[in-house]
């Protein structure tokens, strides 16, 4: 077997109804979906096409489904913009001379905070007015 019809094989595999599940299937065409939605086509059209494909989810869990999938990737945005900006302040950290360095490497996603920890950051000694004063970006 060829690696090309191997490759195809494994990707009509993919795309078999039976051993995926509806919102799987979904996530496949999301992009599809979501240009409609923007453009005016009502949910209840979509949805029609998609039985027409095969599924049978209702206009509810269709819904629900939509809405699993956008938290999904908005959360990998999220998490994908916290490790960058963490990456350039670790970068802009170590260029830097002019700052002290942190006494506690940040590191994402933080804990919780606890009541200890807000009693240690209020008794650490800090500049107020300094604090208060506006900053000017040269």
């Amino acid at each position: 077997m060829t690696k090309l019809s191997l490759s195809e094989t494994l990707k009509q595999m993919a795309g078999m109804h039976e051993s995926r599940s509806e919102t799987d299937r979904l996530r496949d065409v999301y992009a599809d979906i979501e240009m409609a939605l923007q453009s005016g086509v009502s949910r209840k059209a979509v949805l029609e096409v998609l039985h027409k494909d095969g599924f049978a989810m209702s206009l509810k869990m269709f819904d629900k489904a939509l809405y699993r999938i956008r938290k999904a990737k908005r959360s990998n945005v999220t998490t994908k913009c916290h490790a960058d900006e963490h990456r350039a302040g670790a970068i802009e950290s170590e260029t830097s001379t002019d700052q002290p360095p942190l006494e506690k490497p940040v590191t994402w996603p933080r804990k919780p905070m606890t009541p200890a920890d807000f009693r240690e950051i209020r008794n650490q000694p800090h500049d107020w007015v300094a604090l208060s004063k506006p900053v000017i970006k040269k």
